[in-house]
């Protein structure tokens, strides 16, 4: 993995592109190694057969033991270079004591989103821990990909199969702890995301949907239109607070934690309830006015009527004077 590029980054990078840079990076060093390491290798050999260095092909026994102890020389090297990128991995996540920066890489990008009724992670911190100790794996399998020299200088090599590639190894005590100081690393970083969540538990009812409920509620009970407003404006007020009061972005440690994402999902659910009473009131007022108007319209109606006599005039007289006292 080519450590200096992560140095050189400066933006927190998404696990997904630190995770295929590191997948492009060994596959670079792979290749470099099959089709430059490896032909510089078989051109040696070709040279010291030119000069009648390595052994006869009719004495099997001593050109077996010649290339064995290639084999050997090679597979020693390969060990080296998987020992050293590994090590080198595990100080690019790792904080090294002889370090000098906050942190070796630029960062990663950690998303709280609202999912359903709780706050989520993502990536989750299992998946920090999956993606990051897999490059341990497949950095041990890259070296593993060398076939032996002798096996490409010979077109009929009568060697074993199973002999037919280098096999560095790397003990598991040495892959497990560079393993286990990058999942501690990773537990122990996640504790200040995980209390910066906690931020939101005042949010705790429109999270959990309480809100939600407790608004149908209030709307199939009889309230006044000041109730009304009074409920309303607690929720526009709760939509400017998430909105403009809180932090969308933030630096904890190896984590640039993005709360924008759930910061819009609180303030939408917020404002779906203050939508959901300012759509009621509407409603209530149209049909208060609608009710006022036929009213009006009923007294107009009797009002302009002819009385028959003079009775009906006296009737009507003290309708109309009924009417304006009451309105």
């Amino acid at each position: 993995v080519d450590i200096e590029e992560f140095h050189s980054r400066v933006d927190s990078m998404e696990l997904s592109v630190f995770q295929n840079l590191c997948m492009r990076h060994i596959e670079a060093a792979k290749e470099k190694l099959l089709k430059k390491w490896f032909p510089e290798v078989q051109n040696i050999f070709y040279k010291g057969n030119k000069r009648k260095q390595v052994p006869s092909n009719h004495d099997q026994e001593k050109l077996e033991a010649f290339f064995n102890c290639a084999a050997t020389e090679m597979t020693e090297q390969l060990q080296n270079l998987a020992l050293d990128s590994l090590s080198d991995f595990t100080d690019l996540l790792v904080q090294p004591k002889t370090s000098t920066k906050a942190y070796e890489h630029s960062g990663f990008i950690l998303r709280l989103i609202l999912d359903g009724s709780n706050i989520k992670y993502e990536p989750d911190f299992h998946d920090f821990e999956v993606v990051l100790l897999n490059v341990y794996d497949v950095m041990i399998k890259a070296v593993g990909v060398v076939p032996r020299v002798e096996t490409k200088l010979y077109s009929e090599w009568s060697g074993s199969k199973n002999r037919s590639f280098l096999k560095p190894i790397v003990l598991d005590d040495i892959l497990e702890s560079h393993k286990d100081r990058v999942a501690a690393l990773i537990k122990q970083e996640s504790l200040k995301p995980r209390e910066h969540s906690k931020l939101y538990d005042k949010y705790s009812q429109l999270i959990n949907k309480q809100a939600e409920a407790d608004a149908d509620l209030f709307l199939q009970e009889n309230h006044t239109f000041d109730e009304y407003a009074r409920e309303v404006r607690k929720y526009h007020k709760l939509v400017d607070e998430i909105s403009y009061n809180t932090r969308k972005v933030i630096r904890l440690g190896m984590f640039e934690v993005h709360c924008d994402e759930l910061i819009r999902g609180l303030a939408k659910r917020a404002d779906t309830i203050c939508n959901k009473l300012l759509s009621r009131m509407s409603k209530d007022h149209q049909e208060a006015n609608k009710s006022l108007c036929d009213d009006y319209e009923a007294i107009a109606e009797k009002a302009l009527t002819t009385p028959a006599n003079t009775e009906q005039l006296m009737e009507l007289q003290e309708y109309i004077k009924k009417v304006e006292s009451d309105t």
